[in-house]
C-alpha cells in the first residue's frame, strides 16, 4: 500500500525542497505518483490533482493499492502569514461536508531556526481534542544532544526520507487522534559509491609514476649532411698537337660549388634547432609519463657533457692543424687565474686572446680563407700550385713560339683552310714535344697538389660544420633542460582540485569500492598518449589538464565493482545513531519517550531504545529515531539564536541550559507547596 500524500510548501521552505524532486523521482520511480506537491494557496488544485481517479488507479495497476485517507505535510516557518489560515483551511474542508466524508492525516513541519519562530511554534500546542488527526513536527538546526547543523540544507536529508517513510513504509509517524507533538532525528547509513571527482587524485598518482624503465637514451636531430663532393678528374695524356691547358679553374669552381652544397646542408640542420623546439626523445617520454621525462633529462645531460667534449676535441683539432697545441688550454687557464684576481702575464694572454678571438670569429663567420693563410701545409700547397701554374704559362708560350716558326712552312695560302697542315711524327720538333710532355706532368703534378689542397680544405670546413652545428645545438639543449626541468617541477608540485562538495552530517558514509588499480594504470597510459603532460610543458592550460583528468575518471567510473552488501561495523553504527539524534533542542523529561525505526537491517544491534525494522531500498539503512510527547514549553528557546560563526558546534552550552530547574519553565504546585512548608 502507498499513502497518496499532498506537500505544501511556504516560500520559506522552497529552498529546502526544490533540490529533492529529481531525487523523488529516481528514487519513487512508479510510487512518485502517489507525491504531489503544491503551494499553500493552491492546496485545492493540488489535491484534486492527487485525488484523480486515473492517477489512483495507476498505482493500484502498478501494484500500489492507495491509502483511501490522503497525508498532507504542510511544511514552513511557524512565522509565516498565511500559515494558520491554510490549516483552518484544511480543517474546514476535510471535517466539513465539501469532503464528502474523505479522512486525511496532518502533518506540520515547523521550521525552527530563530527564537522569534521557537515563540511562534506554541500557536499549534497539543490537543488531544482537536477534529483533525495531526502531528506537528519542530524541526531546528540544534538537536536534542546539543548539536547544531552547519547549513540548513542539510536538513534537506530529514524531509527527503520524512516524505518517502509518509508514503511506502510502515513507520509509526502517522496520527491517529487529536493533534501531539512528536521530535524526529533522521539519519542514512550508506556504501559511498565514487563519482569521477573521487578518482581524479588516484588517476594523477598513476600518471606521476607512469614512464618506469624508460631507456632514457637522448636522441639528437640528424648532423649537418656532407654532400659528396665532385672534383675534376685527374688529367689523362693526350697527343700533342694542341697544348694542354691550365685546369685550376675547374678546381675553383668544383671547391666553390662544394662549399655552397656544405653550407645549404648546415644552414637546413640549424633550421631545425630554431626556438622553440621539442625534441624527439622529449615529446616520445611525454606520451610515456614523468619518470621517463626524469630519465630523458638524466640523458640530456650526458649528451651535454658528450657534445662539450666534441667542441673542445673539434677546436683541438683545429688549433693542431694551425700549429697551436696547447695553446687554448694555456689561454682558459690564463683567463680563470685573472678571474679568480691572481696575478697573469698580461703579454701572454693579451697575445693568446687577440689569437683566439680571430681563430674563433673567423670560423664561426666561415671565413677559412683567414685559417688557410695560417696553416703551412696549405699555404704551400698555395704557393706550389702557382708555381706549377706559372711553369704551364711559360710552356705555353715556348709552345706558341715554335709553332708560329712551323706555321711558316705552309701550303698555297688558298688551301690552307681546308686542309689543315698534319705535322707527320718525323717532322714534329722534338722540342715540341718535350713541352708537351712537360705540360701533362705539370698538370698531373697540379692536380695532385689540388687533391691535398682540397682535403686540407674539406679539414677546416668539417670543423667549421662540426663546431658551427655544436654552437648552436648546445643552447638548444641547454633550453630543452631548462624547459624540462620546469615541467618535472610543475607536474609534482600540481595537485588536482579537491571537490567542492560538502559532507552532510546526516549521512553516514562507509567507504565504497574502487577500480581496480590496472585501470588507472590502463587510464593514466591512455591519457598520456593523448598528451595530457603537454599541459603542463607549456605550463598555461591547467584548466583543461583538471577537464581532461576528470574525463578520464569518468571513463574509470565504468571499471568500479559492484558494491558489497552493506555490513557496517559497530563504530559505524553508533555513528548513524548519533547523527539520527531528534532534530529538536528539547529539555528531558521524565514522560518522554524515545523509539526507533529502521528502513533497512539493523543486524539485532542495540543502542538503548525500543526500534521496529522492515526492508529498506538496497545498500543504505535509514534511521528514524522519535521523540514524545513533547510540548511547546520543552523547547530550549534560550539557545536557539544564531551561531556568531556558521557551522560551529556547541557541546557546552546546551547541558548548561539542560540544567536549569524545571519550574524555571512551567509551574509545579508541589514543589510550591513544599517550599512554602520549608519556609
Amino acid at each position: 500500500m502507498v499513502h497518496p500524500t499532498l506537500l505544501l510548501f511556504f516560500p520559506s521552505a522552497r529552498s529546502l525542497l526544490e533540490p529533492l524532486y529529481p531525487v523523488w523521482e529516481k528514487r519513487l520511480g512508479s510510487k512518485a505518483l502517489a507525491l504531489e506537491k503544491a503551494q499553500p494557496q493552491a492546496w485545492r488544485e493540488g489535491l484534486g490533482r492527487l485525488l484523480n481517479q486515473n492517477r489512483l488507479l495507476a498505482l493500484r495497476a502498478r501494484g500500489f493499492p492507495p491509502d483511501p485517507a490522503p497525508t498532507l505535510v504542510v511544511l514552513g516557518s511557524p512565522l509565516d502569514e498565511a500559515l494558520e489560515e491554510t490549516l483552518a483551511d484544511l480543517e474546514a474542508f476535510f471535517l466539513g461536508a465539501g469532503s464528502q466524508g474523505l479522512e486525511a492525516r496532518l502533518h506540520l513541519v515547523l521550521l525552527l531556526r530563530d527564537p522569534q519562530e521557537f515563540q511562534a511554534a506554541g500557536r499549534f500546542p497539543p490537543n488531544p481534542a482537536h477534529p483533525l488527526p495531526s502531528r506537528v513536527w519542530p524541526l531546528a538546526l540544534w538537536n536534542r544532544r546539543g548539536g547544531r547543523l552547519a547549513r540548513e540544507e542539510y536538513l534537506q536529508v530529514w524531509v527527503q526520507h520524512f516524505v518517502e517513510a509518509l508514503i511506502h513504509t510502515r513507520a509509526p509517524l502517522q496520527p491517529t487522534q487529536g493533534r501531539d507533538w512528536m521530535g524526529l532525528g533522521v539519519a542514512r547509513i550508506e556504501r559511498a559509491q565514487p563519482q569521477a571527482q573521487d578518482l581524479v587524485p588516484g588517476l594523477w598518482e598513476a600518471i606521476q609514476g607512469a614512464g618506469e624503465g624508460h631507456p632514457g637514451a637522448f636522441q639528437l636531430p640528424p648532423p649537418p649532411q656532407t654532400p659528396k663532393a665532385q672534383y675534376p678528374p685527374k688529367p689523362e695524356r693526350q697527343d700533342c698537337f694542341r697544348y694542354p691547358e691550365w685546369r685550376g679553374s675547374s678546381w675553383e669552381q668544383a671547391l666553390a660549388e662544394q662549399a655552397r652544397k656544405e653550407e645549404a646542408a648546415l644552414e637546413e640542420a640549424l633550421l631545425s634547432l630554431e626556438n622553440p623546439i621539442r625534441f624527439a626523445s622529449v615529446s616520445e617520454a611525454l606520451f610515456k609519463g614523468p619518470k621517463a621525462l626524469q630519465a630523458v633529462l638524466t640523458g640530456l645531460r650526458e649528451t651535454q657533457g658528450e657534445l662539450q667534449k666534441r667542441l673542445q676535441e673539434a677546436l683541438a683539432e683545429m688549433d693542431e692543424a694551425l700549429g697551436f697545441r696547447g695553446q687554448r688550454a694555456r689561454y682558459r687557464r690564463l683567463k680563470a687565474r685573472q678571474e679568480r684576481g691572481r696575478p697573469v702575464d698580461e703579454e701572454e694572454f693579451d697575445r693568446l686572446e687577440a689569437l683566439f678571438q680571430e681563430l674563433d670569429g673567423a670560423l664561426g663567420e666561415g671565413r677559412l680563407e683567414v685559417l688557410l693563410e695560417r696553416d703551412g701545409e696549405a699555404r704551400a700547397l698555395r704557393e706550389e700550385l702557382e708555381r706549377l701554374k706559372a711553369e704551364l704559362e711559360e710552356g705555353q708560350k715556348e709552345w706558341d713560339k715554335q709553332e708560329a716558326a712551323a706555321s711558316s712552312q705552309s701550303q698555297p695560302r688558298g688551301f690552307r683552310w681546308f686542309f689543315p697542315r698534319r705535322p707527320t711524327t718525323p717532322e714534329t720538333p722534338s722540342a715540341r714535344k718535350q713541352l708537351c710532355d712537360a705540360a701533362w706532368s705539370i698538370l698531373g703534378e697540379a692536380h695532385e697538389r689540388y687533391v691535398a689542397y682540397a682535403a686540407r680544405l674539406e679539414k677546416y670546413r668539417r670543423i667549421y660544420r662540426e663546431v658551427g652545428y655544436l654552437n648552436a645545438l648546445l643552447p638548444a639543449l641547454a633550453e630543452e633542460e631548462r624547459q624540462l626541468q620546469e615541467t618535472l617541477e610543475r607536474i609534482q608540485s600540481f595537485s588536482p582540485r579537491a571537490p567542492s562538495r560538502t559532507h552532510n552530517p546526516l549521512v553516514v558514509r562507509l567507504p565504497g569500492p574502487r577500480p581496480p588499480r590496472f585501470a588507472y594504470h590502463q587510464e593514466a597510459a591512455r591519457l598520456l598518449q593523448e598528451g595530457i603532460l603537454e599541459h603542463l610543458w607549456y605550463g598555461d592550460d591547467l584548466e583543461a589538464l583538471e577537464e581532461e583528468l576528470l574525463e578520464g575518471a569518468e571513463r574509470l567510473l565504468a571499471h568500479t565493482p559492484p558494491p558489497e552488501p552493506l555490513n557496517p561495523p559497530p563504530e559505524t553504527w553508533a555513528l548513524l545513531v548519533e547523527a539520527a539524534t531528534p532534530q529538536v533542542p528539547v529539555r528531558t523529561w521524565p514522560e518522554h519517550r524515545a523509539y526507533a525505526y529502521v528502513l533497512g537491517s539493523a543486524q539485532g544491534r542495540r543502542w538503548g531504545e525500543a526500534y521496529a525494522e522492515e526492508p529498506g531500498r538496497e545498500g543504505e539503512v535509514v534511521l528514524f529515531r522519535l521523540l514524545y510527547p513533547l510540548a511547546p514549553a520543552d523547547l530550549w528557546r534560550e539557545g536557539a539564536g544564531a551561531f556568531s560563526e556558521e557551522g560551529e558546534l556547541s557541546l557546552q552550552e546546551a547541558p548548561a541550559q539542560a540544567g536549569q530547574p524545571r519550574d524555571s519553565l512551567r509551574p509545579n504546585p508541589l514543589l510550591d507547596e513544599l517550599q512554602g512548608l520549608l519556609g
